[in-house]
């Protein structure tokens, strides 16, 4: 339990061998048990660069992963943030993540082939492919600097065609040899208001 609420704590240890992908999943798994109901707050696992300096170590501590759950009010979601070229980009589903004095297993892994998996409790809660699932991509549509509109521009947001004409009147009468009691109805609805 903490000793003070609305306060962060940290905790940083440096790893014995840097974490190398590449031909192998990466696993990220750890535990997580709130000790008291959280109004806001998170307890997140955070995989940074090896040259970290653990003196400074803090939010602002530049990340390439980090993972876990995130309670605010009602918005109680697991994140997972990705670093793409020095941002950190936001997942962009939002599991529930649990808010009670259980312990919970968090468990993340991403593949070689750039796929993931997340599981709650060994449990999978989603999966999917990183290039869909995190907005890293340039956008389909780059806006061109250039791009103008022409200077004979319309703004109306509707503009009336004078050549269009009102379809003739349709006859219901064509329907009676293949009518259901419910065409049936609605002619003779039909009929009532002429």
């Amino acid at each position: 339990q903490t000793t003070q609420d609305m306060k962060f704590y940290e905790l940083s240890a440096r790893l014995e061998t840097p974490v190398e992908t590449g031909n192998v999943p990466l696993v990220i798994q750890f535990s997580v048990k709130f000790e008291q109901v959280i109004d806001c707050g998170g307890g997140y696992i955070k995989l940074v660069r090896p040259d970290f300096d653990p003196k400074s170590f803090g939010g602002e501590t530049p990340l390439l992963i980090l993972f876990g759950p995130d309670i605010c009010g009602n918005d109680n979601k697991i994140i997972f943030i990705i670093d793409h070229k020095g941002k950190g980009v936001l997942w962009g589903k939002k599991p529930t993540a649990p808010n009670d004095k259980l312990t919970h297993i968090y468990t993340s892994i991403i593949y070689p082939n750039n796929t993931y998996a997340v599981y709650l409790d060994t449990v999978e809660i989603a999966n999917g492919t990183i290039s869909d699932d995190w907005l890293f991509a340039v956008p389909k549509m780059i806006p061109d600097q250039n791009d103008k509109k022409p200077e004979n521009w319309d703004e109306r947001i509707e503009i009336p065609d004078p050549n269009i004409t009102k379809p003739k009147a349709v006859s219901y009468t064509h329907l009676r040899a293949h009518e259901t009691r419910e065409d049936l109805v609605c002619r003779l609805l039909l009929e009532k208001k002429k």
